[in-house]
């Protein structure tokens, strides 16, 4: 899969993020993504610096389906989803808004959009009072399911942010660039797996 410029400014990418792409020589997928990760930051020709991984992760989910999104909001709320029930094991609001997107995956009917809603409100609720990203991540993920709106980066945000305020003290930054790297390559293969599934379909009708 390769990404051009122009599919970057459809999507209203920021500038910062375009200039680190046209840097970069192999504009396939796979190797922007681990560009990202390897490069961690990118100062601009206006001196911005950014965070490279925030890039890849903001732009990679404007390529998604609705319900790719929700799969890998799913995979990032579930990374973290321990650092909750660790605190809270009689609180499985969390737990619930990851299994109601999932199941909107598996049945994206209406009512399996209302019951992601309504598991969507409940673990933002336990997020709020428990100020935790790990929630966060969860109810986000539910959100995926009934939202046409692309939160799937949200998501990877504060899965990578739960990783980090998990970690032991000194080791928060490390903590969130291994989790959103870990989220990222999911994301790619997510990707890949679904192209090569619409290829392999061509193929047969074309037969």
């Amino acid at each position: 899969m390769i990404i051009t410029k122009q599919q970057l400014v459809k999507v209203s990418a920021c500038s910062g993020g375009i200039e680190w792409f046209e840097k970069k020589k192999d504009h396939s997928l796979v190797a922007l993504v681990e560009a990202a990760i390897s490069d961690k930051t990118f100062t601009d020709s206006k001196g911005k610096t950014s965070n490279t991984l925030e890039f890849a992760n903001w732009a990679i989910v404007r390529i998604m389906s609705r319900r790719q999104g929700a799969q890998y909001a799913c995979y990032a709320a579930r990374q973290v989803l321990k650092n909750y029930t660790d605190k809270y094991p009689n609180d499985d609001r969390p737990l619930k808004a990851i299994e109601a997107a999932e199941e909107w995956m598996e049945n994206p009917s209406a009512s399996a959009a209302s019951a992601a809603y309504g598991a969507a409100s409940a673990a933002y609720s336990a997020a709020y009072g428990a100020a935790d990203s790990a929630a966060s991540a969860a109810a986000i993920a539910a959100s995926a399911a009934y939202s046409a709106d692309s939160v799937a980066d949200s998501a990877a945000d504060s899965a990578a942010d739960s990783a980090a305020y998990s970690a032991a003290d000194g080791a928060a930054d490390g903590a969130a660039y291994r989790m959103r790297a870990k989220i990222l390559r999911y994301g790619v293969k997510l990707l890949l797996e679904i192209l090569r599934g619409e290829n392999d379909n061509h193929k047969t009708a074309v037969s």
